[in-house]
Parts: structure tokens; sequence; C-alpha cells
């Protein structure tokens, strides 16, 4: 492959190289003077440019070379401006504070799509128009995604009588809550929500408790080509299949034609994910295949000119593009269809690398953002490896294999064959994306794609006949749908079967940018590189092999990650050997529990799958509460508490949990002294008997005066995990242990309140971090403003996990050093 002959891909490559490199340089520099040197960069750029040409030197292969050169830095050049004029465009909403929840505003703005349903609340974006305070109304623009929840009612059966409001796009409204942004990156490898709803122009999130509050204004706000042509279709679309495929059958197909995917449980998006057909659900590029088959085949019966019927197909391809969202899929399905078109029309071979480098271009130009998108690189990277794939296979047996087809049935197995080539090139050419979205790998991905590819793309030109059939007959439109539900209904059972296998999935932990760099090398070597050429890539290979091997394996050394999980605490060690301790389990509440929604993700993702040593503090909900998940999803061999004991439900199915599972549980006093690790040497401190007698019970009933505190030594370094311990065993413990208290770490007693970290205590410690765990606008007000200037006046620095989020220690250099992790 010659890249002489692909123009639009080399640009696009340059282009794409600029965004990259301006998104690390604004890191560094604001956008404004990074955009006015880049353009006076520009400036100079092409002036020598044209100089250069004026002068006539370009015979001189030198004088090309540095034109070539100037003209990749001018195309690398514009890819940094562009993004950074993308980055000074926020709006002014972007900039708003989060609000704390009990601080209500009144907003006005436009219902902007079709508001997606659930059983307690309504989600949709909101074009911001108002914001109205206590004192003031701001007109202040931009884009909301608002979610009204029915009120929680003490009576369920008044609770379920309450309806949501039925609003369309366009609706203009008014309706009470509190401004905040999207969760962002808070521990290490986790899905960053901020980032998700910036990349898709939505500058801040609202949330209203009660939708009864929400006020109709008016309707048909909307542009005319958005009001009048696009949301009409879509619901006529929406109901049609609605009303004629019910289950998660309708609500699949509705998610392949009109990108509406909201209805779809999600224990069938995880079932999809496990097969690795996650893809199928999207609204694809084939769409626009069929609408270009069904365009052609009605303006040909209505015997219309070629040139005419491109330009009406092109047109209507445009309208399908926002029709379905305008996804990166469709945006380049649509663009690089309508150029296949007008290559037909210029009687000109379509080069598809260059429609694709064309297609990003296009793309990109528009906003940049979008490199950074899940949907466009997964686009991006499927179709080209389907390409270059299939491109080289073809070259090197399918080819011969057509020489030798003597029959029909030797051209189908070809086209077989084909197919199983080009599921193979998608599969394997979007590794590196699935496993950094998803975090596994299928291991039934080829077998099921295999399968479902044609069976969902046979449904999907069921579907879009139905919807045309349904303008003409709604009786025939539904005999049509009936075959489709139980087509549908097959598929589905299909990946819910093969998504039950114990080998369909498996776990990895995150992959980073130089293990897919990696990745590729040898993907692409294996089957571009001749056997000519092999000896001197074959270093290259091999040094790309190591990486892939070694560069994850853990440095075998300790390290210390104190989670963000909101109000409460949860700590993970990871000593030398690779044993994992793991100190109390976050909370638990009708919201969040962290078990589920930081602590195994986040375990998982490092490639644990056994916690050896779980530690509970005490018996508060904020310490324990995704304790129950943990114990039911994750192997746990030995747990240590401080001997409390609570007669609750709660505790009563964690002790049935941990009898089942045969865990070992011991009480610890102080005094005991753990040295089963490596290298470690875990010393507790409390409580003792004073504080918890025989019986579980805490002295005073102060089940924080109950916590187990003890401290991690590890070689000339050691880390203090103080529970919630308070004033008075705090006292207790300074005076028995005095100058042992010294440490690199505290772990803040009960998440800096002003109950804990008495004078005395932390004379006594003298920590070089205080690592403070609590929640962003937290009921207690943790941590207290008085503890905070204590720490500063002691010159120890101070770890917020709901303004710093997660906190991570590693030993380095003779000693525990803070990981820049973000």
């Amino acid at each position: 492959m010659r890249l002489n002959n692909y123009p639009a891909l080399k640009f696009a490559v340059l282009f794409i190289c600029g965004i990259l490199f301006s998104s690390w340089l604004t890191k560094i520099i604001s956008p404004g003077i990074t955009a006015a040197v880049i353009t006076s960069l520009i400036l100079l750029l092409l002036a020598f440019i044209i100089f250069s040409n004026r002068k006539g030197n370009s015979e001189n292969n030198s004088e090309a070379v540095i034109i070539s050169l100037m003209i990749f830095m001018m195309i690398f050049s514009l890819g940094v401006l562009r993004s950074s004029f993308s980055s000074q465009s926020d709006s002014y909403l972007s900039h708003v504070p989060d609000m704390y929840p009990k601080r209500s505003i009144n907003i006005v703005g436009i219902v902007n799509d079709i508001p997606q349903y659930d059983s307690n609340r309504v989600k949709f974006p909101l074009i911001c128009e108002k914001v109205i305070t206590e004192n003031d109304t701001l007109s202040i623009s931009g884009n909301i995604l608002l979610t009204s929840y029915k009120p929680v009612l003490n009576n369920k059966e008044e609770q379920d009588k309450i309806k949501l409001p039925l609003l369309k796009a366009g609706d203009k409204i008014s309706v009470p809550g509190y401004l905040h942004d999207g969760a962002v990156e808070r521990n290490p490898g986790e899905f960053d929500y901020s980032k998700y709803l910036q990349l898709h122009n939505i500058d801040k999130l609202f949330t209203n408790n009660d939708c009864s509050e929400i006020k109709y204004i008016s309707g048909n706000n909307l542009n005319f080509f958005y009001q009048k042509l696009i949301y009409p279709l879509k619901y006529y679309v929406f109901e049609q299949i609605s009303r004629n495929i019910p289950g998660n059958e309708g609500a699949f197909l509705n998610g392949l034609i009109t990108g509406i995917r909201s209805d779809l449980t999600e224990e069938v998006k995880q079932e999809f994910i496990d097969t690795g057909t996650a893809h199928i659900i999207a609204v694809s590029g084939l769409n626009v295949v069929y609408i270009i088959l069904i365009i052609t085949i009605v303006l040909s019966l209505l015997r219309i000119p070629l040139k005419p019927r491109i330009s009406i197909t092109i047109i209507l391809l445009i309208y399908y593009c926002f029709f379905t969202g305008v996804s990166p899929s469709i945006v380049r399905a649509t663009i690089m269809g309508s150029l296949i078109l007008i290559a037909i029309i210029l009687q000109r071979k379509p080069a598809f690398l260059n429609i694709i480098g064309v297609s990003a271009i296009v793309i990109l130009l528009i906003d940049p953002k979008q490199l950074f998108d899940n949907g466009f690189l997964l686009s991006f990277a499927s179709l080209t490896s389907i390409i270059l794939v299939h491109n080289r296979l073809e070259i090197l047996f399918i080819s011969k294999l057509k020489d030798k087809a003597q029959n029909k049935f030797h051209d189908y197995t070809i086209r077989v064959i084909e197919l199983v080539l080009v599921t193979f090139a998608a599969v394997a050419g979007t590794l590196p994306f699935a496993l950094s979205m998803f975090g596994k790998i299928s291991l039934v991905s080829f077998f099921t794609n295999i399968i479902a590819i044609p069976v969902s793309n046979f449904s999907l030109a069921i579907g879009i006949f139905q919807i045309l059939i349904s303008f003409v007959s709604s009786q025939l439109a539904g005999i049509i749908a009936a075959v489709n539900f139980y087509l549908l209904k097959s598929l589905l059972a299909f990946i819910s079967y093969s998504s039950k296998f114990s080998f369909s999935s498996v776990k990895f932990s995150h992959i980073d940018i130089y293990s897919a760099i990696a990745y590729y090398v040898i993907f692409f070597s294996i089957l571009f590189v001749t056997k000519k050429a092999l000896k001197y890539f074959s270093p290259a290979l091999i040094i790309c092999v190591l990486f892939l091997f070694f560069h994850n394996l853990s440095d075998n050394d300790l390290k210390i990650t104190f989670l963000d999980i909101g109000q409460g605490d949860c700590s993970i060690i990871k000593t030398s050997e690779n044993k994992i301790i793991l100190v109390d389990c976050g909370m638990n509440s009708m919201i969040v529990n962290s078990g589920e929604r930081s602590i195994l993700p986040y375990l998982e993702r490092n490639g644990i799958n056994k916690i050896d040593l779980l530690i509970i503090s005490h018996l508060h909900m904020d310490h324990i509460g995704g304790l129950k998940y943990l114990l039911e999803n994750m192997p746990v061999e030995k747990i240590y508490d401080s001997g409390q004991r609570s007669e609750t439900d709660y505790m009563n199915s964690i002790d049935s949990l941990i009898s089942v599972k045969n865990i070992r549980r011991e009480t610890i006093r102080s005094g005991i002294i753990d040295n089963s690790f490596k290298d470690i040497r875990l010393y507790f401190m409390f409580p003792n008997s004073d504080f918890i007698n025989s019986d579980g019970m805490t002295v005073g009933n102060n089940l924080n005066n109950g916590s187990l505190v003890f401290k991690l030594s590890y070689k000339n370094t050691s880390i203090l995990f103080s529970g919630d311990v308070e004033k008075f065993a705090e006292e207790n413990i300074a005076s028995r242990y005095g100058e042992f208290l010294k440490c690199d770490i505290l772990k803040s007693p009960h998440h800096g309140s002003f109950s804990s970290s008495t004078i005395p205590f932390i004379d006594k410690v003298h920590p070089d971090y205080a690592v403070i765990s609590c929640g962003k606008f937290n009921r207690f007000n943790h941590p207290s403003d008085i503890i905070l200037e204590r720490y500063k006046l002691d010159n120890i620095k101070t770890i917020r996990t709901d303004k710093d989020n997660a906190a991570v220690f590693e030993y380095k250099d003779d000693g525990l050093k803070e990981v820049e992790w973000k």
C-alpha cells in the first residue's frame, strides 16, 4: 500500500496528530495563546510555500522535500488550531460551579430530544434559556441533561399513582432543581462521565426530585427542520415499532433504526457486551447502505435520471443522518456514501481509504472533540481494519480460491469465508478499544458475530420495510412486524445463551495507549510485512511482544489506594507479593452501593480476583455498605473485625455469607501483630476490652470508638489506619503508644470530623500526609475547617477524596510517594 495514492488519509493522520498535540499543549498553555501562536506559524508556512513556488525551485529535490515538510507542518498546525478554537468555545453554563443539592434554582428551557422514560424518572436534554435564582433572572444559554424523579413517599401506593409528565421534543418548560457536573474519573480507570458529557456537548446536569414541579409553557419551539421534519417521523417510527414489536425485541429494533435504545434493559445490554456484539445495538453504517438501496430502487422505478437520482439520494442521506442523532458512525457512513455516489457521477473508481480520510477530516473539522469519542474510534477502527485486512487476505489467498471455484457451491463457500474474515478483521481491529471500554475480551465474539451480524442486518431490512409498508397498510405492516418479532426473539435468545457460558468473556485489567500501539504494530506487521522484510522488522516485533507481556505486570512493591467512594471509607493495599488487603467497604444507600459502583470494578480493572485479608474497622454503613456485594462476588480468604456485633438484617446476612463461604474470621484486639505478609507488619493498637465487651457492645454505644486501628509498617515507612475513632479513643491510643504512632500517612479519623484529630493525637502521629475520605456536599459538613487548619499548621499535606478523588501511594526510592494518576 503506497500512501502517495491516499492524500486524504495522510491529511487526516496529520490533522489528528495536531489535535492530539493540542490536547496536551492546552494543559500547559491557555487555548487562546496556543491559537495565536499557531495562527502566526500557519501564516509563515503559507508565505514560505507561496514564495518557494513563485521562485520556481520546486524542481530541485531538496526544495521539493522542504516544501512537502512545510505542507505537512501546516496541516498539523491546522489540527492544533482547530482544536484550540474548540477548547475556547465552552458556554458560560459549563463554568457555573456545582450547587449544593438543597439549593434549588429554576431553569427555563426547551426539550431538545425525545424524553427517555422509566418507572420512576424521565431524562432528556434541555436547551437552557434562563436561570432564575431567589434574587435574579439570568439569560444563560447552554445544553443541560435534565433528570426528573417521582417524589419519594412513605406510602408506595400513593407514589405509584404519581404520573411522570408527558413531554415532547420542542416543549418549553420551567423546572426547579440544582445544577451539577457529571461524575469525574474518581478512581484510576473509572468511567469519566464528565468527559463523556463534554464530548456530547452537554454543559451541565440538572436534577429535579419532584416531577410534578415541571411546568409546561409552550410547544413547538425548535427550529423548523427538527420540529416539522425530524421529530414527527421519529415519533411515528418509534410508535410503529413499539406498538407491533413489544419488549426488548422492539427496543432493539428501535435502536437499530432510530438510534433510541433507552428501552433496552441493562441485562440485555450486558449480554451483548459479554458476547462481543455490543456494536450491533447502535445505528451503524449498514443502515446507510439500506437507505441508499431503497432510495435507488424507488427512484429507478420512477425513471429519474442518474444525476438527479444521486443528488436526491445524498439529500435524503443527510436527512437520515440527522434523523438518527448525528452519531459518528452514521456521519462517517453518510459522508462515505455521498462520496461514493459522487464518484459514480464522475466515473471514478472510489479509493476507500481516501474516502475514510475525508470522512474523518469533515467530522473533526466540525467538532475535534469527536476524536476522543468511543463511537468515532470504534467506527473508524473497525472499517479501516476491515478494508486493510480484507484487501490483504484477498491478495494472499481469496483471489486464488476464486480462480479455482468451479460451481455455485464453491462460490457460496468463498462468500462464507469472506464473511468470517471480515468478522475477524472487525473484532481484531477494535480489540484495544473493546478492552478499554468494557474491560473484558469476549471469547465467543468471533462465533456470535458470524451469526448475529447477518441476522441483525436481515431484521433491520425487514424493519425498514415494515415502516415503509405502514404508510400504505397498517395490517400488512403488523404481519411483517410479527415475522420480525420472532426473528429478533431468536437473535436475543442466541445472544443470551452465548453469554451464559463461563468462558464467554474474560476480564482484563485496563489497557493503556502504549499497549494498544504495541498490539497494532504486531497485528499489522503480521499481515503486511513480507517474508523478505521480516528480518528487519523482527526486533521491533519481539520488543512489542515483550512489552505487552511485561508492561502490565505488577511492579512488586507496596501500593496503597484510598478510593473515592463518597461519604465512606475504603482502602486497598497491594503488598510486594501481590497480596490484597482491603480496609472497609464503603457505603450503601438507595442511590449507590460502593461495592458494586467502585470497589469491585477497581479490583477487576487491576486484575485482582481474590481478597487475602478484609479488615472491617466498625459497623457503620459508610464502612460496611459494600461488604455484602463483595462477599457475593469475590473470594475472601480472611476477615478481621473489632468484635462489634449488631442485630440487623444486613449484618445477619453478612454473618450468614461468611459462614456459608467458610471464610476465616478473627476478632482483633490491641496488642496483636500480624506478620503473615512479606516485608509487612500490621500492629493493631485499638480497641481493647475497655471499649468493646465480650458481647460486642461498644462503650457508650458509640460504634466509632470501637473502630479497629492499626499501623502498617513496610521497610522504612508506615501508614496509620484510624477508622472513625473520636476524642475519647484517641486519648487512649495516644497515651498507650506515644511516639510509636509516628507515621508517613494518616488515614484521617472520622472523615476529618471536629470530633476527631485531637491535638495530642496529631502531635504523636505527625504524618506527612493526611487522607480524608468524604463525600461531596455531605450532610455532616466533613471535613471540619478547624481540622483542616490544624493539619495546615502542622505542615501536613491534606488530600481530600471529595475534591482530589482517589489518593494513590507507591513505595519508590526508599519511601512512599504520591502517584499522579490523572
